[in-house]
């Protein structure tokens, strides 16, 4: 069936008038749709499709008035689709994506400790951010003076993927969390075991920073000392 080009023109501009009327009304859906922690790409796409679907949902005829709405919904589902491969791509595979709950820093945390009763270096890499640092604050055995020392990521993974007879066992106890926005911090008791013999024992505080798909240490300081370790 033939339709005159005015009627077309008519009834695509009946279409648009209609749809802005009726939009004010669906906005808070598209809210709801919409999540805050979604990155600005991801939210675009994501309004794009919604809005797109709306339409076509309330108006299912102006698909067959412009032809070019075919194509530009497939270009909308191709580009959602590669969006959503390329998100999931950039997560390291030992690390599931993580939220930013409590439980996510708890997940990062566990997963370093059991890296190195492993000897896993590829898993303790996983949670350092690459901007990490190692500190430690100890009172000097022979000068009783305060000590920060800083200590190397590098050697630290190193060393744990090094061969070694005993294993690297860290038991921590008391784990308290705190997040804000893509912030946290974790202050947990802690003590390090060679195999079966204690070696030392303290407190763990650490740093850790979302980075849109994982959280990652930035920051590890713990204190030493070799009395008082019971758990």
């Amino acid at each position: 069936r033939v339709i005159r080009r005015g009627a077309v023109r008519s009834a695509r501009r009946g279409c648009v008038f209609r749809m802005r009327g009726a939009l004010s009304g669906d906005m808070g859906r598209l809210r709801i749709f919409l999540d805050w922690r979604m990155s600005p790409l991801s939210q675009g796409l994501s309004a794009l499709a919604f809005l797109f679907e709306w339409g076509l949902a309330r108006y299912p005829g102006a698909i067959y008035l412009n032809p070019m709405l075919s194509i530009l919904r497939a270009i909308l589902t191709l580009g959602m689709l590669a969006f959503v491969a390329s998100a999931a791509a950039q997560t390291p595979a030992g690390l599931p994506p993580s939220d930013l709950s409590p439980e996510g820093v708890r997940g990062v945390i566990d997963q370093l400790f059991d890296g190195m009763r492993a000897g896993d270096s590829t898993m303790v890499r996983e949670t350092l951010h690459p901007a990490a640092r190692l500190q430690s604050a100890f009172v000097h055995a022979e000068t009783g003076e305060p000590v920060l020392s800083t200590g190397s990521v590098d050697r630290f993974v190193e060393a744990v993927g090094t061969p070694h007879d005993e294993v690297w066992d860290e038991k921590i106890w008391d784990v308290e969390i705190a997040v804000d926005g893509h912030l946290a911090q974790a202050w947990m008791n802690y003590a390090f075991f060679l195999g079966e013999t204690l070696s030392h024992c303290g407190v763990n505080a650490l740093h850790l920073f979302h980075d849109g798909a994982v959280w990652k240490i930035t920051q590890i300081t713990d204190t030493r000392r070799r009395t008082g370790c019971g758990e």
